[in-house]
C-alpha cells in the first residue's frame, strides 16, 4: 500500500509538471513546435500558428513540416535538420507558407533532444525592417551558418582596415616628403634672394 501511495504521488507530480509546462508554453507569443524524427509536427501552439500562418493545428500535423516550407528553402532546411546534433542550438531563417499561399519569413532556433525530437521556436521576420542590401536567397543558398557568415564579414572588415592603415601610412609618407621638399625649396629660394 505504501508503494502505491508513492507511485500515485510521483504520477501526480508528473501531471502537475506537464500542466505547468503547458501553461508556460501558452505564454510564448512566438511559434513553437516539436517535430518527430520522420519530419511531422507532433506538438505546437496552434493558436499562434493560426494567427500568423492561417493553418489549423490539424492541417499542420497531417503533412510533413517541409510541405509548408518554400520550395527554394527545402534543401537548405533539410540539410540544417540532418546536420543537427543533440542539444546543439541552430538558427535558421526560412520562408513558411501561409494558408493563402503567400510566404512569411520565420527565424527559427532549433535543437534536437536525446530522443531525436526537434524542438523549435520561431519568430516572424518583418521584411520591411531588414537592411535593403541583405540578400536572403544568397544566404540560404550558401548553406553557411550564422557564425561562418559573421567570421567571413569580420575577415573582410579586417582586410579593409589593413588596407586603410597602409593607405594612411602612404599618405603620411607623401605628406612628410611634401613638407621636406617644400622646406628645401623655401630655403633655396631664401638663399637665392639674398
Amino acid at each position: 500500500m505504501n508503494n502505491s501511495k508513492s507511485s500515485h504521488v510521483k504520477e501526480t507530480g508528473i501531471n502537475q509538471e506537464g500542466k505547468l509546462l503547458q501553461q508556460f508554453l501558452q505564454l510564448i507569443p512566438d511559434l513553437w513546435c516539436v517535430i518527430t524524427k520522420d519530419g511531422y509536427y507532433q506538438k505546437l501552439n496552434g493558436y499562434y500558428w493560426k494567427n500568423l500562418l492561417g493553418w489549423d493545428e490539424s492541417e499542420l500535423v497531417a503533412k510533413p513540416m517541409l510541405a509548408f516550407v518554400h520550395p527554394e528553402d527545402v534543401e537548405v532546411t533539410s540539410k540544417a535538420l540532418s546536420k543537427l546534433e543533440k542539444n546543439q542550438i541552430v538558427e535558421i531563417n526560412l520562408r513558411h507558407q501561409h494558408k493563402d499561399e503567400s510566404y512569411r519569413w520565420i527565424s527559427w532556433r532549433i535543437n534536437k533532444s536525446a530522443d531525436e525530437l526537434i524542438c523549435g521556436i520561431g519568430k516572424e521576420i518583418i521584411v520591411d525592417q531588414l537592411p535593403e542590401k541583405l540578400d536572403y536567397q544568397s544566404y540560404l543558398a550558401s548553406d553557411k551558418s550564422t557564425y561562418e557568415l559573421i567570421d567571413s564579414v569580420s575577415q573582410k572588415v579586417e582586410l579593409i582596415k589593413n588596407k586603410l592603415q597602409k593607405t594612411q601610412q602612404k599618405l603620411d609618407f607623401i605628406k612628410s616628403e611634401y613638407k621636406q621638399n617644400s622646406t628645401t625649396v623655401i630655403n633655396q629660394n631664401s638663399v637665392s634672394a639674398r
